[in-house]
């Protein structure tokens, strides 16, 4: 048996790698550079890539993680790749084989042996008896590194503010791009969001509610039909509480004219991936334009006011208080929005748009928040009202059909938490 195991994210090599018996894998970037939060120290035995690796997480989700439990795995493979070759082979072959083959790298504590060499290991492995560092090992084994540009590898949002947060490698998907922008365009037709909720996550228009939830879905559904056939044409799904021929004649209307004012002549593919990035854009602004959360200037969240603080939990517009900050669009009030906006557009990256269908209600769940609890105690009361948010509208929109989905719904939907937390004013005693 071989042990292999991750060094660690920061500071020197931790247990159970630093055992002896144990490989210890550091991580290095794609420019096989040592990751900033890797490991280090004399146990590092190799490195290998774990810096924005592909892999399938929660949901069967493909997500882009990092560290050196990304590392990890991949010697462990090139070990079983070893021992498949020849099951009679002792641990002892399979590790120093993986050793005497990996790439200099430099500096021992930091590198060890090297990077892993699949190709190299392999090769050498073909009529050994015995594998040793001294017949093998070469210090000039440096064989090039095929490394992906950075932008390429992260398929999630990145920047700052509410807007420059919805970036994506235009390089791979420059429509998509704009399209995550376009919304937010005078020319666009569908700039305001009390007159054009559908494309900005708002729950209502100056009438009745909107189903910002169904609106994303529907788009995305549109997205996948445009690779296949014309989006526009015998699509005749209802959305709940969205008119669903208006709202496909204003999406058309402004695909049309951003095709127009760039002076290209769209075809479905082009038209599809514009839609898409239209509907990130949606999701992303949920976040933004449908949050409730406590409205209060910088200086006054020190209090312990029970009662002054739940008057101030409302929706997040886009006001600026007396330091400045507008609620909505602000990454940095009340966080959890702003990461989810980022884990949610990921998701529907990562399946929706490279499956060409309708996004799954269920990546929704991907969304951070504040534990809402019965709390008993004043002080957890206050963290809560000071951290937390909620959506409204959020289970009317979603029709929860999961049991991780009413989960959510009972810790993030708007009308139901209130309920809740208004019952935790506090009497005043003259």
């Amino acid at each position: 048996m071989l042990f292999v195991a991750p060094a660690g994210n920061e500071g020197s090599v931790k247990y159970p790698a630093r055992y002896p018996e144990v490989m210890a894998v550091g991580s290095l970037n794609c420019n096989a550079e040592l990751a900033e939060d890797s490991s280090t120290g004399k146990s590092i035995e190799v490195v290998a890539p774990g810096e924005d690796v592909a892999a399938y997480g929660f949901m069967d989700i493909l997500e882009n993680d990092s560290g050196t439990s990304m590392a990890a795995p991949q010697v462990t493979a090139l070990a079983a790749m070893l021992w498949q070759q020849d099951l009679s082979k002792s641990n002892i072959f399979i590790r120093n084989l993986i050793d005497a083959t990996a790439n200099n790298l430099g500096d021992k504590e930091a590198y060890g042996y090297g990077l892993i060499d699949c190709e190299k290991a392999l090769q050498e492995h073909k009529g050994m008896e015995m594998a040793s560092l001294d017949n093998i090992r070469s210090d000039d084994n440096d064989s090039p590194y095929i490394c992906t540009d950075k932008e390429e590898l992260e398929g999630f949002w990145k920047g700052a503010g509410h807007e420059k947060t919805m970036t994506l490698s235009g390089k791979k998907h420059p429509l998509m791009m704009d399209g995550v922008k376009w919304p937010d365009s005078v020319k666009s037709g569908v700039d305001i969001a009390t007159n054009n909720p559908e494309f900005h996550g708002f729950y209502k228009s100056q009438k009745e509610p909107v189903n910002y939830i169904a609106s994303a879905v529907y788009m995305t559904k549109l997205s996948g039909m445009a690779s296949k056939k014309d989006a526009w044409k015998d699509n005749k799904d209802g959305l709940y509480k969205v008119n669903a021929d208006d709202f496909r004649r204003r999406l058309k209307l402004s695909v049309k004219k951003y095709f127009e004012l760039h002076g290209k002549k769209a075809n479905l593919a082009d038209e599809g991936e514009l839609i898409f990035g239209m509907a990130l854009h949606t999701v992303a602004d949920m976040y933004a334009h449908s949050a409730w959360g406590l409205k209060i200037h910088k200086a006054e969240r020190t209090s312990t006011d029970i009662n002054f603080l739940l008057k101030k939990w409302q929706l997040l517009n886009h006001d600026k208080d007396s330091s400045a900050i507008p609620y909505a669009d602000d990454e940095d009030y009340i966080p959890e929005r702003y990461l989810s906006a980022q884990n949610v557009c990921k998701a529907m990256i990562d399946t929706a748009w490279l499956n060409h269908k309708e996004m799954n209600k269920i990546l929704y769940c991907r969304t951070e928040h504040y534990k809402y609890a019965d709390y008993k105690e004043k002080n957890d009361r206050l963290k809560y009202l000071k951290h937390a948010y909620t959506l409204m509208k959020f289970e009317d929109f979603i029709k929860p059909t999961t049991t991780d989905l009413i989960k959510l719904c009972n810790q993030i939907d708007g009308e139901k938490i209130r309920g809740k937390i208004m019952g935790w004013e506090e009497k005043i005693v003259y």
